[in-house]
């Protein structure tokens, strides 16, 4: 998977998880990104969905 295929993809998980809205998510495709900015992106929204993931599944845990 490419860099810019993983970013997408990062930036699809971030968007269903309510980070950021579509619009956003489409601006950030279209901007000239470095390998090294859709790397450093990458780290970050990983970091968040694994977050927010887990965030979800310990309230889901503690709720029923």
């Amino acid at each position: 998977m490419s860099r810019k295929e993983k970013t997408i993809s990062l930036l699809k998980s971030a968007g269903e998880l309510g980070f950021a809205h579509k619009k956003i998510l489409d601006v950030l495709l279209k901007l000239p990104l470095t390998d090294k900015d859709l790397d450093e992106l990458s780290q970050m929204l990983e970091f968040f969905v694994l977050e927010q993931k887990r965030a979800i599944a310990e309230f889901n845990r503690t709720s029923i």
